[in-house]
């Protein structure tokens, strides 16, 4: 990624409004495991979460499309050639990077992800602890088993991602450590 050098802040803008169309209608029809709330829930939060750790805009903007686009390819079979003509090198190479396209069993996928998202920078990083951010704490409130599972692969995962904001690592890791405090 080019970290973001060079592009204006109108066109990263018009991106950030053309990932929020896409993503809307592209997951109009999903809906959040446990809640059943619109999915585009999931992305904006994770999308607002950013907010706390990157201050410069254009990173912001770019770092805030990906996470809503982060899904649409492995969840909404997108086709990666539209989304490269659609959206600047960062924010494809971004949402590319932020997907779990990886294949074999649970166990063989989380791996090859954490090793993909270990080689990424700091934003990519980033936006992956917003992603877990959001997704977290619904599945501890209604899904106590999975949980268990998913708690641990997230834990596995924040020591892959060194690069990530140490405050987003560091409110990861408070999520992480007050769920295990309550069982």
């Amino acid at each position: 990624m080019s970290e973001g050098i060079g592009y204006k802040y109108e066109y990263l803008q018009q991106q950030l409004a053309d990932a929020v169309l896409l993503a809307v209608t592209t997951h109009q029809h999903h809906r959040r495991k446990y809640t059943f709330e619109p999915y585009a829930f999931h992305l904006f939060e994770a999308a607002q979460m950013l907010k706390k750790y990157v201050t410069d805009i254009e990173m912001l903007f770019i770092g805030q499309s990906i996470l809503i686009l982060h899904d649409i390819v492995e969840d909404c079979q997108y086709p990666e050639f539209l989304l490269k003509q659609q959206f600047c090198p960062d924010i494809h190479a971004g949402v590319m990077a932020m997907s779990d396209l990886e294949d074999g069993n649970r166990e063989t996928r989380t791996r090859l992800s954490r090793e993909r998202l270990a080689k990424q920078g700091w934003l990519i990083q980033t936006c992956k602890i917003c992603d877990r951010l959001s997704n977290l704490p619904s599945i501890i409130k209604h899904a106590p088993t999975r949980a268990l599972n998913y708690v641990q692969e997230t834990r596995l995962l924040l020591d892959s991602l060194l690069c990530a904001d140490p405050r987003a690592r560091n409110d990861l890791r408070e999520l992480i450590e007050e769920y295990e405090a309550s069982l």
